[in-house]
């Protein structure tokens, strides 16, 4: 999974003898540029089958329009000098990522070229009206890109959230556990975008998440990878080919509703942060119960069922994805991952009895609880890279405005969180 464009974004090539017009090298070149930055001329040449005389022309004329810029010095193997990079330019603006949680909101802001601007968190507000979180959101943009970036015209906002997510229709909620929709939720998307003046879009909490594993993953990628997110709901998310599954119904990776135990019960209320501590306090013990569940140093018999159940739950939804798309790997991500990393090796025993094969079983690569705000930023870099390319495709001959500021969002009613938490 790229941060930017795919790799098969490029995919016209000159092969027969007719020269192409100076627009369909402008276009292949900036194709080019935009889908791995940094890219040298060279690179550009080779890829879209343009001679390097030009490419550097159309090369002069992009930078000249502000769509490019000169980047970083690219080392070249054997002899000839080094080639100077080419990505998108500052200019052009940046993307927002933000992973609307229950208990904490972050947020990560990139470049047009993929690069990380600034990170932002704070307390995600208590009221779950869907008005009163689309200001509080109006509220965070703003804040997180501060005097130093409010130059840069923001292209494109991707929210997740930890539910079911139906495309731009969804509307926001209360997140907390057992929560539902509300009976007419309005079109916050729409809302969204009508006040900040750029396109926002949403993305399941767990999708996000995986999105940003499979940009950290080395080459060759595995085939299929599955992500599962065990926070204040357990939801899963898979890719094939490093394309994301999408059920037409979306009901795909909504496995927290799986019946577990006895009586049946949902498996969510064996492995969720509030699920958990609500057993740690009807036993009396929400003040060090986390402690002994993730240090596993319990000698209370009531800590070591709630980790029994925990486990239990986890050989189950693993074992359900796994059985049914046969992944390469399962990578555990969400706010429940001490505990994860502390069981995991009894998972693994319980999956050996159950699956013919057991997939590669590893934790999350980002510590830092912003994979999902990560993995949004690249989803909406991918869309603002299609729209601007779109653009530039779409006006032959002529240069593109790219450059112009969106609206200003509205001054929410509420205060924004407190930054220094």
């Amino acid at each position: 999974m790229s941060s930017g464009v795919r790799e098969d974004a490029v995919t016209s090539t000159v092969t027969d003898d007719r020269a192409p017009t100076r627009d369909t090298v402008r276009s292949l070149v900036v194709k080019a540029a935009f889908t791995s930055p940094p890219a040298t001329r060279g690179e550009i040449a080779m890829r879209t089958g343009v001679s390097i005389p030009s490419v550097s022309r159309a090369v002069k004329d992009l930078l000249a329009e502000g769509l490019l810029e000169e980047g970083p010095v690219v080392a070249r193997r054997g002899a000839g000098r080094r080639s100077q990079g080419l990505l998108p330019a500052r200019a052009l603006g940046c993307v927002i990522g933000v992973d609307f949680g229950p208990a904490m909101t972050r947020a990560v802001c990139r470049d047009m070229a993929g690069r990380i601007l600034t990170t932002w968190e704070g307390e995600t507000p208590e009221s779950g009206e869907a008005e009163a979180q689309v200001r509080w959101i109006g509220s965070v943009v703003p804040q997180m890109l501060g005097s130093g970036l409010m130059d840069l015209p923001v292209r494109h906002l991707v929210l997740s959230f930890p539910s079911r997510v139906t495309e731009r229709r969804a509307g926001l909620f209360d997140v907390r556990d057992g929560a539902r929709p509300q009976p007419e939720p309005i079109m916050v998307a729409d809302e969204l975008a009508r006040r900040f003046g750029f396109p926002v879009t949403f993305e399941n909490e767990s999708v996000a998440a995986l999105v940003a594993e499979l940009d950290a993953m080395p080459e060759p990628r595995p085939y299929c990878a599955v992500l599962i997110s065990v926070s204040q709901r357990v939801t899963a998310a898979i890719a094939l080919g490093g394309v994301i599954m999408r059920g037409e119904r979306q009901a795909a990776g909504m496995i927290g509703g799986l019946p577990f135990g006895g009586s049946g019960e949902p498996v969510s209320t064996a492995l969720t942060m509030p699920a958990i501590a609500r057993e740690l306090d009807r036993i009396g013990l929400a003040m060090t119960g986390w402690n002994e569940l993730i240090s596993g140093d319990s000698s209370s018999e009531r800590i070591d069922r709630i980790r029994e159940r925990f486990i239990a739950g986890l050989t189950l939804v693993t074992a359900a994805v796994a059985g049914s798309v046969d992944p390469d790997v399962v990578i555990y991500d969400g706010r429940v991952l001490p505990l994860v990393h502390q069981v995991l090796d009894d998972v693994r025993t319980r999956l050996d009895g159950v699956l013919p094969v057991v997939p590669e079983l590893r934790l999350s690569r980002d510590s830092s609880l912003f994979s999902s705000a990560n993995g949004a930023a690249l989803l909406a870099l991918d869309a603002a890279k299609r729209s601007l390319l779109d653009a530039v495709v779409g006006a032959p001959g002529g240069q593109v405005r790219v450059l112009s500021k969106p609206n200003a969002p509205e001054v929410p009613d509420l205060p924004g969180p407190d930054t220094d938490r």
